[in-house]
């Protein structure tokens, strides 16, 4: 619905300042909150391990820079 929409807008916006890695987590975690799962060690895991997985992929494995926003210096 109309949240969902807002949070894929918001996530495009905030993708390149603030980077791949915080704003896909903070993402998914919005969403399964949305969608209702509210098991706190699922929260804490998942979208980091999904955010994870799709960076090591694009990155690593097909050479595709992800913005690195506020983690420049990091990654």
């Amino acid at each position: 619905g109309l949240i969902t929409l807002a949070a894929g807008i918001v996530f495009c916006v905030v993708l390149d300042p603030l980077g791949f890695i915080p704003t896909s987590i903070v993402f998914l975690t919005f969403m399964m909150l949305v969608m209702g799962k509210r098991n706190p060690l699922l929260l804490a895991v998942t979208p980091a391990l999904i955010t994870a997985a799709v960076w090591l992929v694009f990155e690593k494995v097909l050479a595709l820079s992800m913005p690195a926003g506020v983690l420049a210096d990091y990654l």
